[in-house]
């Protein structure tokens, strides 16, 4: 006898894989990379573990015990870094190449500095201060931050944001969520999020239909209280699979109720009635069989379940790991990239979202495939001045825009009357464009914006930026010295 078909099965509850969702390369797995992860806790998981011969290394800065916890001695907060590790480099263990992570071979370093449901500052200094301790031990070149500090302060004054600065200056891309409150009415990104040199990843809802366009998330975003425009990029930070933790009441009832969705119609009867209560279902067992059938189906989607072993997660905590893993892709095709030049990468090839406020989207959607074709043609053939702002030189700024598959780039500004014809830029054969342009009086700053394939477009080496009054962004470059 066949089960019923007029009730879905958990199966239709399926999230989509992140890989194709942001075009990552499934021939890349992050090898030869090692990732640490800042997070309030972990646990041990099978998918953390394989393949065999990964490096897995485990610190707790808060005084808790030395040892990875395993599944019965875990605090409540250990499931979020576990589950913004498996996101970016789980291995499939448990779901196959489904929800395998893109640096699912990325050796793995896990820092826990949750205390009783907190992230302190303290904590978080120390867990990133860690990570450059062991960057040269363990080869890091990625740190994932999906947690936020106590305060929001300015640079100078934030530990936070110091600590992120020097592991970047240690050769450490840094990662960060750019936080939730995108919808509330202080969506400022604050510490480690606001750090200058900082990827802060934001968040978009994708792939709800196949014939709906991406909307925003509640992402952060906005200038922080430097004035720095975050997020940079943005990222799917809805319906992404994560793990079930082993050994918690969630796994243990996701798998009555896979059970229960597995059982032929003739028994399902006998197996709500058996295993109903455990399943947390409040439904006669003797209804009709598609009652019963809808009602497993409604208790998962209650608890986001995506199948017997995940569910579904929300927030920048899980579109931050996805770009992490993203460059760990592109550390593994160049092991040389710096920080800044992978930075400067992932803006220049991010796609713009026409359905979401430039604001909140900064440069764009990461797109892996992008952003890895770009270091395949060789993104250390430029030069350090091509990852900094226009700066004035005697009166004159240059302006660089590193976009070799561009066939036509100008700049626009004050100096030449916002005109979007008036100031080409010539193209080198590194398909890095410039331009030298006169600026005349003592103007303390100078708002810009690039025109590349008569699209508008910010500056991706320039982290400054303001409204431009028309829904866009113009950047601004620092003239005072």
């Amino acid at each position: 006898m066949t089960r019923s078909t007029s009730a879905a099965p958990l199966a239709r509850l399926a999230a989509p894989p992140v890989g194709p969702r942001v075009h990552g390369d499934p021939a890349l797995a992050g090898r030869g990379v090692a990732m640490a992860f800042v997070d309030a806790g972990f646990r041990a998981h099978p998918d953390l573990a394989a393949p065999r011969g990964r490096r897995l290394r485990y610190v707790d800065v808060t005084g808790g015990p030395p040892d990875l916890p395993s599944t019965g001695d875990a605090g409540p907060d250990a499931w979020h870094g576990t589950q913004t590790a498996v996101v970016a480099a789980g291995a499939g263990a448990l779901s196959g190449p489904a929800y395998r992570g893109l640096a699912s071979e990325a050796n793995l370093l896990l820092v826990k500095v949750g205390r009783d449901g907190r992230v302190r500052d303290d904590d978080l200094v120390r867990g990133v201060r860690r990570v450059v301790e062991l960057r040269e031990e363990l080869g890091i070149r990625v740190l994932n931050l999906s947690v936020g500090g106590d305060r929001d302060e300015t640079a100078d004054r934030s530990a936070v944001v110091r600590a992120v600065e020097d592991a970047v200056a240690a050769g450490i891309t840094v990662v960060a969520a750019a936080g939730n409150a995108g919808c509330g009415p202080r969506p400022r990104v604050t510490p480690p999020a606001s750090a200058p040199s900082a990827v802060t990843v934001g968040g978009v809802v994708d792939a709800v239909r196949p014939d709906a366009p991406p909307v925003a998330y509640c992402s952060s975003y906005g200038p922080s209280l430097d004035g720095l425009v975050k997020p940079e990029v943005v990222a799917p930070a809805a319906r992404v699979a994560a793990p079930i933790l082993p050994g918690t009441a969630l796994w243990r009832r996701a798998d009555v109720l896979a059970d229960l969705d597995a059982a032929p119609d003739y028994l399902l009867a006998a197996v709500v009635r058996a295993r109903g209560r455990e399943a947390g279902l409040d439904v006669d067992p003797d209804a009709d069989v598609d009652v019963l059938r809808a009602a497993v189906v409604t208790a998962a989607r209650a608890l986001k379940l995506v199948g017997r072993r995940h569910q579904h997660v929300d927030g920048t905590s899980f579109a931050a790991p996805i770009v992490a893993a993203v460059v760990a892709q592109m550390l593994e095709l160049d092991p040389a990239l710096e920080p800044a030049e992978i930075k400067r990468v992932l803006m220049a090839t991010a796609r713009h979202v026409p359905t979401v406020a430039v604001r909140r989207q900064g440069f764009g959607a990461v797109d892996a495939r992008r952003a890895l074709e770009r270091v395949r043609r060789g993104a250390r053939t430029l030069r350090p001045e091509h990852f900094l702002p226009p700066r004035p030189v005697d009166g004159r700024v240059r302006f660089h825009l590193h976009d070799p598959g561009a066939t036509d780039v100008r700049v626009a500004g004050p100096f030449n009357g916002w005109s979007a014809t008036a100031t080409p830029l010539r193209r080198d054969a590194a398909g890095v464009w410039t331009a030298t342009v006169e600026i005349g009086g003592a103007a303390a700053r100078l708002p810009y914006k690039f025109l590349v394939d008569g699209a508008w477009r910010g500056d991706p080496s320039n982290p400054r930026s303001e409204d431009d009054g028309l829904g866009g962004e113009n950047a601004v470059a620092e003239l005072a010295p």
